[in-house]
């Protein structure tokens, strides 16, 4: 029997545009919509389908930073400590490529939290414990942050800021008085498990995480109550803790960023400190940098690839603020989060992709 051939017209799927590709995922054949430049086509966390990503695993973003939730405080007439605290449940977004200010996308956490953290896959946003939500560990996917998040499994016990790092497919919050690691898998819904901890038992809370994805590490530094430590754990094997170093000043209620070869600690003070460690030689912190706004605890720390951000803070911090990892001394000031009732936010959780 001669070869049959089907002529390209005859296949038909859904929306289909110039330069898509289809797959058969078990039951019929489906659309992938085309990727973007630099992508290339890789299997998901989970195994089951192809979809467009990184051939080296890079755990900075390339296309948006996410800020999640937050908190305002309104002080009464005559001040005196008392007020009323307004919680937010939105999903904001900016664009690394065109700067400018936040946008609603129109999602919104499954209940309105602060003190939450943000992890990063792929494809998809996690966020992690918080002062409402304390235990909960909810997703939304990153090219449809306009769909609500849903919610994903548990902490293994109620944490409001936990220092978040990201690995290739497990979310890390580090946390409490023993600096327990727990971690959670991006590609399921089961409940996170606790793996570790780490070497110095007042790191955790309230530190700034950083990802080591050319060599497979976590780092947290500094944490609530205030230490100077920088602790490292590994990936392949979370049991293997090490205290590589130490900041230069002592510090909780801190943002991370992380480039391809320095982690980066953004904590609070007057004036509020940047400081850089190498992640080659696992040292000290050097201190590159200091903020025009003096404060900035519990801010974002979101990374792309080629710049760090800290986004909002407290008290009634508001700035999108961006720098350079080649040149870490030049801070600007390239939008804000919102306007109306989402101003004057603080205790963030992020993420970016």
């Amino acid at each position: 029997m001669a070869l049959q051939k089907v002529p390209g017209r005859a296949i038909q799927l859904d929306s289909q545009v110039s330069s898509d590709i289809m797959y058969h995922n078990g039951t019929d054949w489906v659309r992938l919509a085309k990727g973007e430049a630099g992508q290339v086509l890789v299997v998901n966390d989970a195994g089951t389908f192809p979809q467009w990503g990184t051939s080296d695993w890079v755990y900075r973003g390339s296309t948006r930073g996410f800020s999640i939730g937050g908190a305002n405080h309104h002080d009464q007439p005559g001040g005196g400590g008392t007020g009323v605290w307004y919680y937010f449940s939105d999903i904001y977004s900016h664009e690394f490529a065109t700067d400018g200010n936040a946008v609603d996308t129109t999602g919104d956490l499954v209940a309105a939290n602060h003190g939450c953290s943000g992890f990063s896959s792929e494809t998809h946003s996690f966020v992690a414990g918080g002062a409402q939500s304390q235990n909960v560990i909810q997703s939304f996917q990153n090219t449809n942050p306009g769909g609500n998040a849903t919610d994903l499994a548990d902490l293994t016990t109620n944490h409001p800021r936990i220092t978040p790092v990201s690995s290739l497919t497990h979310g890390y919050g580090v946390s409490g008085a023993g600096a327990n690691i727990e971690k959670f898998a991006f590609a399921n819904t089961a409940n996170a498990t606790l793996v570790g901890n780490l070497s110095n038992s007042h790191t955790g809370t309230h530190g700034g995480g950083a990802t080591d994805s050319t060599n497979d590490y976590g780092y947290a530094a500094g944490g609530f109550p205030n230490t100077n430590v920088i602790d490292r754990f590994s990936f392949v094997n979370e049991t293997t803790t090490d205290d590589v170093g130490d900041l230069v000043l002592t510090s909780g209620q801190a943002s991370g960023c992380s480039s391809e070869t320095h982690g980066y600690f953004i904590g609070p003070g007057n004036p509020s400190r940047v400081q850089r460690y190498a992640f080659a030689s696992s040292g000290n912190a050097t201190q590159v940098a200091t903020l025009s706004s003096n404060g900035t605890a519990r801010g974002n720390g979101i990374s792309s690839q080629t710049h760090g951000y800290l986004v909002g803070g407290e008290v009634h911090f508001t700035q999108i603020d961006k720098f350079s990892f080649a040149n870490e001394t030049t801070w600007n000031d390239v939008g804000d989060l919102g306007t109306g009732q989402t101003t004057n936010r603080s205790h963030h959780g992020s993420s970016h992709f």
